[in-house]
């Protein structure tokens, strides 16, 4: 076996990042709400050319931590959290705008795959390019937004195998490239014209499993791994927390005082601006699957809500090995999952003015499956809503096969299809 390191107590740091961590995830909460309250109007343009700068802490969750914040990232020697990136766009009008991004991100214990094992040669650090579409909820000063896309990421990963390992040889490593679609939330509070302050958090999924971390999704990519299997699902997120600043040096006439004058003109004429979106969170009570969606209704179409939904759920992996000399042997593993899709959801009586709120929803998702979904609403005022709904689950079994020196057949099953649980609404605009 490698040396193990002794490391210093890191209850210290942990503490200070936990609580770090903590208030900012608060902050942002506060902000949210205050800017469904806040009245001001936004001085942006309509349109405009934009560069944004951004810095802060990295994070990654897949098959090597399954932690969403694993304070041992910063125990490890000479490599920290960060993620630092720019962006280059356009500003079509006072809601969207697009742009192309960069972020460079140090991921320090991404193919650390045991607990304190000194790991030679360690490769953590990602650089990922963007394409980026982002909405912004509301015309006011302070303002939340969704931003979506694509991303293309590249790094040299560290392959997982455990013989080496376990006799202390350096491991494989190869240069890969990795993609998927990227979602992330923030706050946009416009001081300016042609500056504004930002706090966002985005999430990477890179569907490419193996590339990112050393693992594959259904199980290691050398026969010599034998057992150890997946912990995480079939796809792993980079994420990044970050604050930054946007420019607009470049909106020319559009940063004029008429032209704020005309925004404010089109507010004062649609008070309720584009939509509505609602974020709502669901736990079921009978198994482990929750949820966390964002959805958007046009002016147009007030009853049916349009956006996307992910969750953790409760999954298993059952194993059979068949060995050189003929031999077989069984493995059975459980774990949470992951699942991202686009949703739908429709409120037939959202445009009236009654408390109760029926409603019916369907969710395509991946990995493959699809979720219906019907429940109750009660409305404790404009924005926030409790009740209860059903879920039932479409999850098909996935197969895998591996034949090297060892073979090995993986089938992936999901340990839910029914559910009931308690959810909350919340209209953030």
């Amino acid at each position: 076996m490698p040396p193990i390191r002794i490391l210093p107590d890191p209850a210290p740091l942990r503490s200070v990042v936990q609580r770090s961590i903590l208030r900012l995830l608060l902050l942002l909460i506060v902000l949210l709400i205050a800017s469904t309250a806040s009245s001001a109007q936004t001085p942006r343009p309509g349109k405009a050319l934009f560069l944004k700068a951004r810095g802060g802490l990295s994070s990654y969750l897949g098959d090597n931590n399954t932690v969403p914040f694993n304070k041992d990232a910063f125990t490890v020697e000479g490599k920290r959290p960060y993620s630092v990136g720019f962006e280059l766009g356009y500003q079509f009008n006072e809601s969207w705008s697009v742009g192309l991004g960069a972020q460079f991100a140090d991921y320090p214990i991404i193919t650390r795959f045991y607990h304190d094992l000194n790991v030679d040669h360690h490769p953590t650090t990602r650089r990922t390019f963007q394409l980026l579409l982002r909405y912004l909820f509301n015309r006011r000063r302070l303002a939340p937004y969704l931003h979506f896309g694509y991303h293309l990421t590249f790094g040299d990963v560290n392959i997982f195998e455990v013989s080496r390992l376990q006799n202390g040889e350096p491991l494989n490593t190869q240069s890969h490239y990795m993609h998927g679609p990227l979602l992330g939330l923030g706050l946009d509070y416009t001081l300016n014209p042609t500056l504004s302050l930002l706090i966002e958090a985005t999430a990477h999924a890179t569907l490419m499993d193996d590339s990112v971390d050393g693992r594959l999704p259904l199980g290691p990519p050398q026969p010599t791994n034998l057992r150890e299997t997946n912990r995480f699902g079939t796809f792993d997120l980079l994420n990044a927390y970050s604050i930054g600043l946007v420019f607009r040096p470049w909106c020319g006439a559009a940063c004029s005082g008429s032209a704020d004058t005309a925004i404010s003109d089109r507010n004062s004429k649609d008070p309720q601006g584009s939509g509505q979106s609602m974020i709502r969170f669901s736990k079921a009570l009978d198994d482990e699957v929750t949820t966390l969606s964002y959805h958007y209704a046009p002016r147009r179409l007030k009853n049916l809500f349009l956006g996307i939904e992910g969750g953790l759920v409760p999954r298993s992996i059952y194993v059979r090995y068949t060995y050189p000399d003929g031999q077989e042997s069984l493995d059975e593993t459980h774990f949470t999952g992951s699942f991202l899709g686009l949703s739908a959801r429709w409120f037939p009586l959202e445009a009236r003015s009654s408390k109760i709120k029926p409603h019916l929803g369907f969710t395509a998702a991946i990995p493959a499956q699809a979720h219906l979904m019907a429940g109750i609403d009660y409305s404790l005022g404009t924005a926030l809503r409790l009740g209860l709904e059903g879920r039932y689950a479409y999850c098909p079994t996935r197969r895998q096969e591996f034949h090297k020196e060892i073979s090995y057949r993986m089938n992936r099953v999901c340990d839910y299809q029914y559910g009931v649980g308690f959810t909350m609404g919340y209209r953030v605009s």
